[in-house]
Parts: structure tokens; C-alpha cells; sequence
């Protein structure tokens, strides 16, 4: 394909032939380079009437960029010269001596070849290589992973570190991390901040410039890198070393990454009974609601929390075992929300369950969820705490014969009455007709008096500061148990964004809810104390909170903020 590149970009290239003597050289940026370095390869046209320029096959190179062109005309006692540069990046990836063929050129319809270039890559400690470290290099980068074997799922921090014993000015990214295909999110939670280490008794300075979660969906080998960096070393002293404008003189020099091979395995079968499809660290937890003793006629709405690193494109609402003579409805997810903590991205997401009785006796509703962890290699099972519920049974039976069939014939025995008089026969209807005015009159204002009390009981239930209230009184009385306080102060957070802001949760970020309040008259200061309340929730959440003393003091912090 990169010839085929190559071949399409010189297709329509004319060079005027000079009186100059016509050139085609190839040269390298330098003769040898070490394992995994990278160099420059240049093919300089003079003075030729060329087309249809072909490269060599670059089977023992790896193509960073390129081809990238130029041209230069330079006149000299009268003798215009002109010249066409075709460079590219190349990387080494292995050990070796190695012969770069000539390039070709169609010239008078005659094919020019340039000459052999030879490069030596130098072969360096694979231990340190295999670590991502090199005793020698000025600057380096390196990938780092707590482990090269993983199970389908599971989420897999990786960082990627700048080494250096020199000091440099910038630094870019001449290559991108290559992931293999692996799914990837990146990560800000890291720190930047430089710090010393030593390779070899060599004193270096390593900070982090990237981190990424890494979420494999398929087994197998992949191979995670290189990321290759051009860091700009400054030349001699930076205090003195001065170059043009009197800026710090600087040189590039290019660090290129280890490799890990990465091994995804499948998870073992069979599946356990109520898996979620979740992998990694998971933890579960129920709620029921207050319906203790049921009838046939009431429904039952149970909420189950999940909470856990993974991938949580595989999350799924786990199919819960209810006891035969219940009707259970399809879930939904009431909250899905992630944060990210030092360790990765923490899911946090809520399925709300429906489930009814159909026929009346005692239950006992135990449901429970699985995920698969990779610590222990295992399924592990959550099972919500047994609760026995009493149901009613508050249906009818009736005659399927009788109601298929037509109307019943009323057979009257004895002997019929005559039927009274109409009503305006009546006194009392006469009565009645001549108060109907007042009657209507007093309805009319009974009708507009409630329908202001009902506007107003309705204007109370959307009043967010109201609706704000009432969901604290939830966290309030779960205030002992921090998973489901953090959880309610969550939901309370969404319904009041979602009242005051007109916000639904699913457009709930954070540039949008800052956005939604500082439109708002002096609603910039309470959009920050929002946030800061959803960051106490997700921290909470994800930590287990603080002690029911600390939870007391941001429950009224809270109380405040959804006052105002």
C-alpha cells in the first residue's frame, strides 16, 4: 500500500532538465541507531525530469509518516539548480545490520535507481527492554501495567511514563499509542507532578503523561504500543546555552516505548445463576419497598444498586428469580452515572424492578446477582437478605358459562303497581328548580376555589426546593447505611437539577448543569455548590463515605443548598 502511495504522489512530478548534472541519492539522518529508535530516510531529486518515483519494500521498518515533500531552487552565477526531497520516519524494531534497496525513478522513460543505504540497529539490555528501560538513553518513555493477563471485561489501567536524564523543553507525540484494538477511555485522575528514580545507578526524572483504561471484549494475545515521543533536549547548559533571539538551543530527540503483549482469557463456564455480565471488583445491594402484607392488587417495587470497576458496556440488568405465582416486568435503569477515582472509572448504575403477586399465600423473595472475579478467579454471588411478605387474595371468580351467555329475563311474581307520576308531578321537584340558580352559583365558586388549591398543591409538587426536601428526608432516614444515603443524596441531586434546571439525567453532565445555572440570576456560586455536592456523592458512593457524624454535617449542607 505505501508504494502504491508513492506511486500516485510522483505520478504527475516533472522536473525541467538543467544544465546542471541530474542526481538521485538516498541518505539517512544517522548510520546506527538502538533497538526500538527511530531515524529519518531522505530521497533528494537534481536537476531530473522524473516520474512514477517507487520505494523500496521497508520489510524490516516500521513507516511513522511520510512520504513528506519539499522542494528547493537555488541560483548561483547564473545556474539555476532545482531539487525535490522525499523524506520519511522510519522505526527499528529489532536488532541487525540491515540494506535499504534503491528507491526507483522513470526518467526519459528509462528507470533511475538511487543508491543502498545500510543503518545498523544496535541490540540493547532486554531485561531493561522488557521493563521499558534503557541504562543509556537520554529520554524514554514507558509503558506500565500492574499485570500483562486479564479476563474478558475487566478494566486494566495503563500509564505511560516520560523518562529522562537530561532536561528538555516540549515535548510531542510523534506516534500513538497502538491498543490493538482494545477498547480504551482516557483517564485525568493521575499525577503530573516529576519524580526521581534510577536506572542502572543513574539518576533519572520519570513524571506520567498519559493513562488510559484499557476494556478487552474477546480473548487472545495483544499487543499494546508503541507510543513514540520527540522530546526537544536543550544543547549544553540551559542557563547559557543561547540560540537565535536568545532562546535555549535545542536538538530533537525521539524515545519510542516497550511493547506488552497482553493476555486476554475467557471467562470460565458455566456462568453463575443471576450473572450481570460484570467483571472486576463488583458490590451489590437491594431495597425493597415499604409493602410489608400484600394483596393480589398491589405491586411490589424492589431497587437493586450495583457499583463496581469494569467495563460497563457489559453490564446488564441480571435476571432476578422471584418465587412461582409472582409477574415480573422488564427493569429500568433509574440512575447510571461513572466518576473517576485513582484506581479507574467506578459505575454506578440502579435497575428498578416491578414485580406483582397472582395468587395469595406466603413468599419468601429472595433475589441475588453474579459477577466474575478475576482476584478469585470465581463467580461470586450477592443474595439480598430472605423477606417473608403475606399476600391477599383479593380477586373475584365468576361464571365463565353465565358470562358468555346473553342477558337474564327478571320474572316478577304477584301483582304489578302502577307507576308513580313524573317528577314535575312532584312538590318537591319545584322546590328543587326554583333554588337551582343559588345551587349553581355555590358550585361554580366551590369549583374555583379548588381548583386554586389544586393549582397550588400542584405548583408545591414541582416546587424543586420543596421536591429537594422530601428526597433528603430519605437520605435522612438511611442516614446509617452510607451506600443507600449517598445513593438517595444522588437521586435527590437528579430530581432537583431536574426541577430547577429542566435537566432530564440523562443530560445531566457537568458543562451542561454549570451551563443550565449560570443562566440563572446569581446562579453561578450554586452551581459550583451543586457540583461539589455531586463530587461528596461520588465520593460517597464509591468509598463507602464517611463516618455517620461526617454524613450528619453534609446532609445539612445539602439541606442548604436545595433551600436556595
Amino acid at each position: 500500500m505505501v508504494r502504491t502511495l508513492f506511486v500516485l504522489l510522483f505520478s504527475s512530478l516533472s522536473i525541467l532538465v538543467l544544465n546542471a548534472q541530474g542526481e538521485f541519492r538516498a541518505s539517512v539522518s544517522q548510520q546506527s541507531v538502538d533497538q526500538g529508535g527511530t531515524f529519518r530516510l531522505v530521497y533528494e531529486l537534481k536537476n531530473m525530469a522524473a516520474q512514477n518515483f517507487t520505494p523500496p519494500d521497508f520489510k524490516n521498518f516500521e513507516v511513522l509518516s511520510g512520504p513528506n515533500q519539499g522542494s528547493n531552487t537555488t541560483i548561483i552565477n547564473g545556474q539555476v539548480s532545482r531539487s525535490i526531497r522525499i523524506s520519511y520516519d522510519l522505526l527499528a524494531p529489532k536488532p541487525g545490520k540491515f540494506i535499504i534497496e534503491p528507491a526507483e525513478v522513470l526518467v526519459n522513460n528509462k528507470q533511475v535507481k538511487s543508491n543502498v543505504v545500510t543503518l545498523k540497529v544496535n541490540a540493547i539490555d532486554q531485561t531493561l527492554l522488557a521493563k521499558g528501560l534503557n541504562g543509556e538513553a537520554e529520554v524514554q518513555v514507558r509503558l506500565n501495567v500492574a499485570k500483562d493477563t486479564v479476563y474478558v471485561g475487566e478494566e486494566l489501567r495503563l500509564e505511560v511514563e516520560l523518562i529522562n536524564r537530561v532536561d528538555f523543553r516540549t515535548y510531542s507525540l510523534v506516534r500513538a499509542l497502538s491498543t490493538d484494538g482494545i477498547r480504551t477511555e482516557d483517564l485525568r485522575n493521575y499525577s503530573l507532578n516529576e519524580r526521581k528514580i534510577k536506572i542502572d545507578d543513574t539518576p533519572y526524572s520519570a513524571r506520567t503523561i498519559q493513562a488510559l483504561s484499557l476494556f478487552p471484549n474477546k480473548p487472545g494475545t495483544y499487543t499494546i504500543g508503541p507510543i513514540i515521543v520527540r522530546a526537544n533536549v536543550f544543547e549544553g547548559e540551559p542557563s547559557r546555552s543561547r540560540g537565535f533571539f536568545f532562546s535555549p538551543a535545542t536538538r530533537p530527540v525521539d524515545a519510542t516505548s516497550n511493547l506488552i503483549e497482553l493476555t486476554v482469557l475467557p471467562l470460565p463456564l458455566p456462568e453463575a445463576e443471576g450473572f450481570t455480565g460484570a467483571v472486576g471488583k463488583w458490590r451489590f445491594q437491594g431495597q425493597y419497598d415499604q409493602i410489608s402484607n400484600m394483596t393480589t392488587a398491589d405491586a411490589l417495587t424492589f431497587k437493586l444498586f450495583v457499583q463496581g470497576q469494569g467495563d460497563p458496556g457489559r453490564l446488564q440488568a441480571p435476571d432476578l428469580q422471584w418465587p412461582d405465582g409472582w409477574r415480573a416486568y422488564p427493569p429500568e435503569t433509574t440512575t447510571d452515572h461513572s466518576v473517576e477515582t485513582d484506581t479507574g472509572l467506578v459505575l454506578t448504575r440502579v435497575y428498578e424492578y416491578a414485580v406483582a403477586p397472582i395468587r395469595g399465600g406466603t413468599f419468601n423473595l429472595s433475589p441475588k446477582a453474579s459477577f466474575f472475579s478475576p482476584d478469585s478467579n470465581r463467580y461470586l454471588t450477592w443474595q439480598m437478605q430472605p423477606r417473608t411478605i403475606s399476600v391477599t387474595d383479593v380477586g373475584t371468580t365468576f361464571n365463565e358459562e353465565n358470562a358468555t351467555a346473553g342477558p337474564n329475563l327478571l320474572v316478577v311474581r304477584g301483582t304489578p303497581k302502577p307507576a308513580k307520576g313524573l317528577w314535575v308531578d312532584q312538590a318537591w321537584f319545584w322546590y328543587v328548580f326554583s333554588g337551582m340558580p343559588l345551587l349553581l352559583a355555590l358550585a361554580w365558586l366551590a369549583k374555583r376555589f379548588g381548583s386554586r388549591q389544586d393549582k397550588e398543591a400542584e405548583q408545591e409538587l414541582k416546587d424543586p426546593i420543596a421536591e429537594g426536601r422530601r428526597r433528603l428526608q430519605k437520605a435522612r432516614a438511611s442516614i446509617a447505611d452510607p451506600t443507600v444515603f449517598y445513593q438517595e443524596v444522588r437521586e435527590a441531586l437528579q430530581q432537583y437539577a431536574h426541577d430547577r434546571l429542566d435537566l432530564p439525567p440523562s443530560q445531566q453532565s457537568p458543562s451542561e448543569i454549570l451551563s443550565a445555572f449560570n443562566k440563572i440570576k446569581d446562579g453561578g456560586a450554586q452551581g459550583r455548590k451543586f457540583m461539589e455536592a455531586s463530587a461528596l456523592a461520588d465520593r460517597g458512593l464509591y468509598g463507602g463515605g464517611t463516618d455517620e457524624e461526617g454524613r450528619r454535617t453534609a446532609l445539612a449542607e445539602l439541606e442548604r443548598l436545595l433551600s436556595e
